[in-house]
């Protein structure tokens, strides 16, 4: 079986619990809430139960990303086959219970960035909140209570920020550049840098830093005062460029970096539990390098096996 998971998932967690998507292309992504915050009671209901008709591709709690139903199959998420067919799932934990549900910044954070990693690794070039049909090149972003008859309140606190989830993972996929987050607000604060948002002009932005137009004109050089855009970053008085971080060199001869081949020296993952034993004998190449976690797979599948230590790992 064909077991397609994203690079950055930290554990398989397979179930049987699954079925074809028919055909169907996928083209978006349905966003849940688990209301509760118990990642094992989560795992037991959506991998392990096999009397309860539910499941999930991916499952998210603060950093960590568990993935269940492969890609090339639907999960039973969404309480609709024709929805679920075209979509890739999150469950989402809660970082808190009723009636507010919230959900941590980790765990919204680490959402965007699976999000936009679907977009990637399926060729699309726009993420919106809304649901796209079969064969756009815009993946679209909606939430469980957006299936038709699904008559629920999930994804909970997560609703009304969808249109800005989708917006900040669209940014990302584009350039990087951020949209405020209307679930966190946060007040301007000289110092820093600010994105231009729908409605801004300079004259509106320098009121809240208190400064003047002329003195944004002349910190960020900009040649027209009258013309801004949406996602423009703005130095403003007393802070300082953004110097982008230097790229990762590719590896030298002897270290291990993205897109080495390498072995384990050991058959557990990055959380210390235990892999199958067979992957002591396979070689397998760097998809990811975060600090010290790895993520490797079989060469050019685009599949993963495992999350490991990168001090398991050697240069093959």
């Amino acid at each position: 079986m064909m077991a397609t998971f994203s690079p950055r998932t930290d554990q398989i967690l397979l179930t049987s619990k699954q079925s074809s998507r028919n055909g169907k292309q996928v083209n978006n992504v349905i966003v849940h809430g688990w209301a509760g915050t118990s990642r094992s009671a989560t795992i037991y209901t959506l991998v392990t139960d096999v009397n309860r008709q539910a499941s999930v591709n991916y499952m998210i709690q603060d950093d960590w990303v568990g993935g269940s139903v492969p890609e090339e199959y639907r999960a039973w998420t969404s309480g609709s086959a024709t929805y679920d067919q075209q979509a890739i799932t999150f469950e989402n934990a809660n970082s808190g219970g009723a009636p507010e549900w919230p959900f941590s910044d980790a765990t919204v954070n680490t959402l965007i960035d699976m999000i936009v990693d679907v977009a990637r690794r399926y060729g699309k070039n726009r993420i919106v909140h809304g649901w796209m049909p079969q064969g756009s090149s815009t993946l679209g972003v909606i939430g469980h209570r957006e299936v038709p008859s699904a008559a629920t309140a999930c994804p909970q606190s997560l609703y009304p920020r969808l249109t800005w989830l989708a917006d900040t993972a669209n940014a990302k996929l584009a350039s990087g550049v951020l949209p405020p987050d209307p679930g966190n607000p946060e007040p301007p604060v000289a110092g820093t840098t600010y994105t231009v948002v729908r409605g801004d002009t300079l004259s509106a932005i320098a009121k809240k830093f208190s400064t003047t137009v002329a003195e944004l004109v002349a910190l960020n050089n900009i040649k027209n005062p009258n013309l801004i855009v949406v996602g423009q970053k703005l130095m403003v008085p007393g802070s300082n460029a953004i110097v982008p971080p230097e790229p990762t060199p590719p590896p030298t001869p002897g270290t291990i970096g993205v897109g080495s081949r390498v072995k384990l020296n050991s058959a557990v993952d990055y959380n210390g539990k235990k892999l199958a034993a067979f992957v002591m004998s396979n070689v397998y190449v760097v998809q990811e390098l975060r600090g010290d976690r790895a993520v490797v797979g079989p060469q050019r599948t685009g599949a993963v096996t495992a999350a490991v230590k990168l001090s398991n790992l050697t240069a093959a």
